[in-house]
């Protein structure tokens, strides 16, 4: 990666981060099992156009391609959401987001 590449990338992300701030109700946590059949924990952006598509896919047969419908903010493995994860979303909205959640969707990863 260039320099100039790398510097468009890190303002990308920042520019992703500051609209995130203001959008933290779309996003979604999922469980998802991988090809592996390992265990991976998401927080998805899904925009307010896809919304309803994302849902009805997840109550389809349950398995989905997360790039139809948004993009992952952060992502790692298990089947709970990391502490740095955790602290990263923190410090994007501006408030502590809870290791649990009410609502949690589950499906297999294509």
């Amino acid at each position: 990666m260039e320099n100039g590449d790398l510097k468009l990338a890190l303002l990308d992300r920042e520019l992703a981060e500051v609209l995130l701030s203001h959008r933290f109700h779309l996003i979604h946590r999922v469980i998802s099992r991988d090809s592996t059949g390992e265990f991976a924990y998401y927080f998805i952006y899904v925009p307010p156009y896809q919304e309803k598509q994302f849902l009805d896919a997840l109550k389809g047969n349950g398995i989905v391609d997360l790039g139809e419908y948004g993009f992952a903010v952060c992502s790692n493995y298990g089947d709970e959401p990391s502490d740095e994860n955790l602290q990263y979303l923190s410090d994007i909205f501006g408030f502590p987001v809870p290791k649990k959640a009410k609502s949690i969707s589950y499906f297999q990863a294509s």
